[in-house]
Formats: structure tokens, C-alpha cells, sequence
């Protein structure tokens, strides 16, 4: 069995509040498919994260709390939505209620099942700052005439 890349702690503090007892009896499977599903979208995940440990400077290297990080917050959004729906409605009378759900590959949880998407790849990639070669852009400034008192 391989190793989990995320905690129990790491997902409670990801949530902002205690697992429920049916959250806890459940929390490692969903850490150990969460895991499963990072290692094969990403197979070299171990090899990077063990890079880091060694010399976190190379471009390819992964911090292993950015690791369990993201994965407490695939965890989160497949907990806030474990039917995977896209979208829910409901009415009070007469009573009506519709659940309709995105397609699969789409970001939220499609299908019911963990989904590790391309957000959650770059935030690993990047541990949500800039790495070299990239370029972070921002609002350009407003012109003088436009900015309080430059009337």
C-alpha cells in the first residue's frame, strides 16, 4: 500500500472545523483514493516530493506540505459535494427539487468521484507562487487623470 500524501489533520484544517464521526470513519479511504488518484494523473509525485527533500530548489521539485495541502482541498471539495452535482435547486410548494450535473472532466467533483483537476496540478506545480520562467501579471495602473485629486 502506498502512502498517503495528505493527513486527517491536513484536511480538518482545510474544512475549518472537526470531521463528524461519519467524515472520520471514512477520512482515510477518501485520503488513500485522493493519493491514488494524484499518483497516476501524476506518477512521478513520490520521485518530485522525495527531490525536495534532498534540494527543494530544482523546477521539478514538490514541497510535500504543498502536496498534502492540495489534496486536503480535493478532499474538501469532493466532501462539500460527493454526488459531484453542478448545480441544485429546490421549491417550497408544491414541492419540486432538480439536481443537474457537469460533464464529466469538468472541475467540480462530475460523477461523484475525487477528481484531481488542472487547477489543482498547477497550484502543486507551482505551490502558488511564481516559479521561474513565469510571469506574473497584475492591473496595470490607472492613469493620472483618473486616480482621487488627479482631475
Amino acid at each position: 500500500m502506498a502512502t498517503p500524501l495528505t493527513t486527517p489533520a491536513a484536511v480538518t484544517a482545510a474544512l475549518l472545523r472537526p470531521l463528524t464521526p461519519n467524515e472520520t470513519a471514512s477520512i482515510e479511504d477518501l485520503i488513500l483514493q485522493a493519493s491514488s488518484r494524484l499518483r497516476t494523473k501524476l506518477p512521478s509525485v513520490d520521485d518530485r516530493i522525495a527531490l525536495w527533500s534532498t534540494d527543494p530548489r530544482p523546477i521539478n521539485a514538490l514541497d510535500p506540505e504543498v502536496v498534502k495541502s492540495v489534496l486536503a482541498g480535493v478532499i474538501k471539495r469532493y466532501m462539500a459535494n460527493p454526488e459531484g452535482a453542478a448545480s441544485k435547486s429546490r421549491s417550497a410548494g408544491p414541492y419540486s427539487q432538480t439536481t443537474s450535473f457537469a460533464s464529466y472532466g469538468k472541475a467540480i467533483g462530475s460523477e461523484g468521484k475525487l477528481r484531481i483537476t488542472d487547477d489543482d496540478l498547477a497550484d502543486l506545480v507551482s505551490g502558488g507562487y511564481a516559479r521561474p520562467g513565469s510571469i506574473k501579471l497584475q492591473a496595470a495602473l490607472a492613469p493620472a487623470h483618473l486616480e482621487p485629486g488627479g482631475w
